[in-house]
């Protein structure tokens, strides 16, 4: 199946948005603030309703589905993540996981088994984040989408992570993430697609799109900047 938009708009926010998602790919979406990164990915992930037959997987309108129904093909990581009850690290992340296996997998790449009977409440920022990437890693879905992943985490984390989500798309896993870092998604993206002021820039490759033309003109930034 291949999650896309045709003609996807939220206003004010985005405007005719029509992209494809590579299959077994790891694809960033990136561009200034206020581009509407997020507001894609939500969309993309059935978190907003627009127009009908806007956003599709295969033949389906992802918003006619129910979160449940979602949740057996597309892990959802928000920006931000609240943990308003007192479970233990592995008892979060093992609420939607597919298996004992991939719920220890989740906490193995993430570096969480010291925190698995640790009350959430009692982590810090940096630890949180990394115990809602795990849960989302650990439902074992065909799509995973990921705002901002990288947030709070330090380089040894950021690496790590970033080396995984590599790593689970040789084995099929299609992925679309979020980043600010333009040097981390020329490096490990397959793809990218460039948002401003609500549109679609450019898409395609790292070489395709983040040329010095468009680095200048979307981000305001030379071109040597990233290299």
């Amino acid at each position: 199946m291949e999650l896309r938009t045709e003609g996807l708009s939220v206003a004010p926010i985005l405007k005719e948005i029509s992209v494809a998602i590579p299959k077994g790919k790891l694809t960033g979406i990136i561009g200034p603030n206020g581009a509407g990164k997020t507001t894609l990915l939500r969309c993309l992930a059935g978190e907003i309703r627009s127009q009908k037959d806007a956003v599709t997987l295969g033949d389906i309108d992802i918003s006619t589905w129910r979160a449940r129904e979602r949740a057996k093909y597309v892990a959802y990581l928000p920006q931000t993540t609240v943990f308003a009850f007192a479970f233990t690290t592995q008892e979060l992340v093992g609420l939607h996981a597919a298996s004992p296996s991939s719920l220890q997998e989740a906490l193995d790449t993430l570096e969480l088994n010291a925190l698995a009977r640790r009350s959430l409440l009692s982590l810090s920022g940096g630890e949180r984040q990394r115990v809602a990437i795990a849960r989302a890693l650990a439902q074992q879905t065909p799509f995973l989408l990921l705002d901002e992943p990288l947030t709070h985490l330090d380089l040894h984390y950021q690496n790590r992570l970033l080396e995984f989500l590599k790593q689970r798309t040789q084995s099929g896993t299609t992925i679309v993430v979020v980043l600010h870092d333009l040097r981390q998604a020329q490096h490990w993206c397959d793809h990218l697609i460039v948002l401003s002021e609500g549109q679609v820039r450019t898409q395609g490759t790292p070489e395709q799109t983040l040329t010095p033309e468009n680095l200048s003109n979307i981000f305001r930034i030379a071109s040597d900047a990233i290299h």
